[in-house]
């Protein structure tokens, strides 16, 4: 079996808290994390590549000897990471479908992640690309050296003002198209919903990872 559980979420539903919460499940390696404001950012053996919208081509790991579980957030489908990793444990968090749910999605990921702040310089610089930025529009790119916040940039890439209006404008134009990415259900997947993750109802989870990996919570 591949040693990775990969936790496939959307930004706003709490992926990476809850891929830190699982690694500490016994038989997973622990992952490093910062704070940035409300927003957890963990540090994974992918080096957050599986995060961006543009990953890294060809970019392949090196777990080493370890035979615990790395734990991965991620952006991406599991039915395209099972064409590399196949034998890898999936948990997917499934966007909500009710308004009030919903609602709650949508205000949580404007807190936790539009208005965190990049914690350098080369992670907004690479914010700025994946969200479709010119990397030739060396004005733009100058701006980035000052600690803007997520919405910031996208305001930025939008060649738009940096107030609340643009804000509001551009985040409910995002979150209006947003949908949950296709994936196939098979043994090594897990399916949570996000009010669960939302509610901290995870119990449930943690005990199917542990009989999966063989271990018992610490």
């Amino acid at each position: 079996m591949d040693k990775f559980i990969f936790v496939c979420y959307q930004n706003g539903c709490g992926g990476e808290q809850l891929a830190l919460k699982i690694s500490n499940t016994q038989g997973c390696i622990p992952l490093e994390f910062n704070k940035h404001g409300k927003r957890t950012v963990v540090k994974d053996i992918f080096k957050s590549n599986l995060l961006k919208k543009i990953p890294a081509s060809n970019f392949v790991p090196n777990p080493g000897p370890d035979t615990d579980f790395n734990v991965v957030p991620t952006h991406m489908s599991p039915d395209v990471l099972q064409e590399t990793y196949p034998n890898s444990i999936f948990v997917v968090i499934k966007l909500p479908e009710s308004d009030i749910d919903k609602k709650k999605l949508i205000l949580r990921k404007y807190r936790y992640f539009e208005l965190s702040a990049s914690p350098g310089f080369i992670e907004r610089l690479g914010e700025y690309r994946d969200l479709g930025g010119n990397m030739t529009d060396k004005e733009k790119i100058k701006h980035l050296v000052q600690p803007l916040k997520n919405i910031e940039i996208r305001c930025l890439v939008n060649d738009l003002e940096l107030n609340s209006a643009n804000f509001k404008k551009l985040f409910l134009d995002k979150i209006s198209r947003k949908k949950t990415f296709p994936y196939t259900l098979k043994e090594n997947l897990i399916v949570i919903d996000f009010i669960d993750v939302y509610n901290n109802k995870i119990d449930k989870l943690f005990k199917e990872i542990s009989i999966r990996i063989g271990g018992d919570n610490k």
